[in-house]
């Protein structure tokens, strides 16, 4: 019961970014995550009124938009995020842990800028139990994307 939970509350999510996001080509792109944020929070808690909740206590969700160098992040959960420019790294979530809301599920918008050249990370703390910080700076600077997840 609660795979099938998860499968619907990514499906949900996923309507609403295609339905709400794609089609709000007047608005900024911040304007327009948000605008979908909202109407998929609604429909995700229609659903968990409706009972179908077991699947917030496990979830780390990301909903992100790239449009032109700006970059539009919607964390749920314990996600981290990182930007790697040159050979530093920057914490852009900044999100060590957050229970998800039931009535808000994406409640944080975040916006900021990317420049050439510049690389995102976005991973669940699993990924830190395993690599640190680091080794996956390291790994990303080092390879292409495609082979840095294939080391990672």
């Amino acid at each position: 019961m609660e795979e099938s939970a998860v499968v619907v509350e990514a499906t949900v999510i996923q309507e609403e970014v295609h339905k709400q996001y794609y089609h709000n080509a007047a608005w900024t792109a911040e304007r327009a995550l948000e605008f979908t944020l909202e109407q998929a929070n609604q429909r995700l808690h229609h659903l968990i009124s409706e009972g179908v909740s077991q699947w917030l206590n496990h979830a780390h969700l990301l909903i992100g938009a790239v449009h032109h160098h700006q970059l539009v992040l919607a964390p749920a959960g314990t996600i981290h995020g990182y930007v790697l420019r040159g050979s530093r790294i920057h914490d852009v979530v900044g999100n060590e842990s957050s229970s998800i809301q039931p009535l808000r599920i994406f409640s944080q918008l975040i916006v900021g800028r990317l420049e050439a050249g510049d690389h995102v990370l976005f991973c669940t703390p699993s990924l830190l139990d395993y690599f640190s910080l680091e080794k996956l700076r390291r790994t990303i600077v080092d390879y292409q994307p495609r082979e840095a997840v294939h080391v990672i």
